[in-house]
């Protein structure tokens, strides 16, 4: 005859016990694991609106780089051209300092020629003094002679006749000497007017040259400062060029980390998945558990043989 107990075994009941605690743990570490997964995943959203949010300031940096450039190049170009006219302007000024160098060769030259046009003309003007004075006397002398004819008679009026033509000649020679005379005098004005002229001539040319030169000094220190901006300038490209190098290199590492962060938040998302389906797995078991427990509390179990013996004795 088989006996038949109210309750479960103790053995049964510690197990399920047992089985019902693990299931708990399980169910409490998955919520802890839910919980870091979702922490996690919040982070790694922040990190990724982070990596985005560097990327964009990568991005307007590399704009700005890039408008950079864009004006260091143009002013570049600009003091290119800025040399290149001050270097024209400078060999159109040493063109025109030898010009004026040639100028003021001349007009020395001149000047000498017109210094010794007035000695000539000094000198004509004593020759014709001197003959001058000749006619005056040789006019005198021809007057005595026609009276010393005239006292002669009819002898000396031949004489008289020759007399009267040196005096007419005389008077003519004197007129002569006073029409060259007075050209003469024209002629050394003019001389001294263009003297005088060719004096300012060449002062002017002097402070011309003066001034040339002193514009020719500014122009080199100017082609001198355009050149070392120019040589700053390009040091300024090269700088922003190895900028935008680094900023692509900085974009790139960017973009890499926004992929892996992505990544992060994939795996951390199916991972917090994983660890739901878990739960929910968990929660089934620990519902089974609880269920074949309350019918284990209500179902009979036998007594094996050996119990049967020890409760008859």
């Amino acid at each position: 005859m088989t006996i038949y107990r109210d309750r479960p075994p103790a053995w049964l009941n510690r197990e399920i016990e047992r089985l019902t605690a693990q299931v708990q743990e399980a169910m409490r570490c998955g919520s802890d694991l839910i919980a870091a997964g979702e922490e996690m995943q919040c982070q790694v959203v922040e990190a990724n609106e982070t990596a985005l949010c560097s990327q964009g300031m990568v991005e307007e940096l590399n704009r700005h780089v890039q408008k950079a450039l864009a004006e260091v190049g143009e002013a570049q170009r600009s003091l290119e051209q800025a040399k290149r006219l001050a270097v024209n302007g400078a060999d159109v000024l040493r063109n025109a300092s030898q010009e004026l160098t040639g100028i003021h060769s001349r007009v020395e030259q001149a000047a000498q020629l017109n210094a010794q046009l007035q000695a000539h003309a000094r000198q004509l003007d004593g020759m014709l003094s001197a003959i001058h004075t000749i006619a005056g006397q040789t006019k005198l002398l021809a007057l005595n002679a026609t009276i010393e004819a005239a006292r002669a008679g009819e002898a000396g009026r031949g004489f008289s006749v020759v007399a009267e033509e040196v005096g007419r000649l005389a008077t003519k020679s004197r007129e002569t000497v006073q029409q060259v005379s007075a050209a003469l005098r024209q002629i050394q004005q003019n001389s001294l007017q263009a003297a005088q002229v060719m004096t300012e001539g060449t002062k002017g040319i002097r402070d011309g040259l003066h001034s040339v030169r002193q514009v020719q000094q500014t122009l080199q220190s100017i082609i001198g400062q355009i050149t070392g901006s120019a040589s700053g300038l390009a040091r300024s490209y090269e700088s922003v060029q190895a900028l935008d190098l680094g900023i692509d290199a900085v974009r790139q590492i960017a973009q890499e980390v926004a992929e892996v962060i992505a990544r992060c938040s994939q795996t951390t998302g199916q991972a917090i998945t994983a660890s739901q389906l878990q739960a929910q797995l968990m929660e089934t078991l620990l519902q089974k558990l609880l269920e074949v427990q309350s019918r284990c509390l209500h179902c009979p179990f036998p007594i094996k043989e050996d119990e049967q013996n020890a409760l008859s004795a």
